[in-house]
């Protein structure tokens, strides 16, 4: 079963029906149910819960049954590249289309989105994502919030933390206090927040 609040789920939706990482905005939502903005933001916040027909709606607008919408599936997220959690990494491929034959890993109660999997490479986010566990990265999901987790491309690089805000920064979260936080010199590119991390049992 899915564990993310009602409210959290429809935020995701309006952000995955948006454009370059920025949510659909309210107004246009709304209309697309047929109700109003502030509706649409009490729902946001779980101050109220949609009716029905409301959220047979959000379901459609998901493109998932309602029980898929309400408690989520498992889909098929392609498993695509490795990101370094350590020192910046040759960026690959990971903003393309995808070839048929790409692995697959299924992976339940993402909601709506555009998601991918990267293999973890190193220890600097080890503290909630070990090396060679496997991270569920949202594309839609781009708009930088504190602390929370994103891979990032620098230049031509690519690496993997949490973002940190005043100053910005990209900082480790690990047990080994060799790494150190990085201040980007130029433009940052978020790729996509992490929303899951997957360990393999031993």
């Amino acid at each position: 079963m899915e564990n993310r609040p009602l409210g959290r789920k429809i935020r995701d939706l309006r952000l995955a029906l948006g454009r370059n990482g920025k949510p659909l905005p309210g107004e246009e939502f709304a209309d697309k149910l047929g109700t109003t903005q502030a509706t649409v933001s009490r729902w946001e916040q779980d101050k109220a819960r949609p009716k029905d027909d409301a959220l047979l709606a959000l379901a459609r607008l998901a493109n998932q049954s309602l029980p898929e919408f309400l408690y989520g599936r498992d889909i098929g997220v392609p498993l695509i590249s490795r990101v370094s959690a350590g020192r910046l990494s040759e960026a690959q491929q990971i903003d393309t289309q995808l070839p048929e034959d790409v692995e697959r890993i299924a992976v339940s109660g993402l909601g709506a989105g555009d998601f991918f999997a990267l293999k973890v490479d190193g220890d600097s986010v080890n503290r909630i994502a070990p090396d060679q566990s496997t991270i569920i990265v949202n594309r839609s999901d781009r708009e930088l919030i504190d602390k929370r987790f994103y891979v990032f491309l620098i230049g031509h690089e690519t690496t993997f933390k949490r973002f940190r805000a005043n100053p910005d920064r990209l900082e480790p979260y690990s047990y080994n206090p060799e790494h150190e936080t990085i201040f980007p010199a130029e433009d940052v590119r978020v790729i996509g927040r992490i929303i899951k991390v997957i360990v393999d049992d031993i």
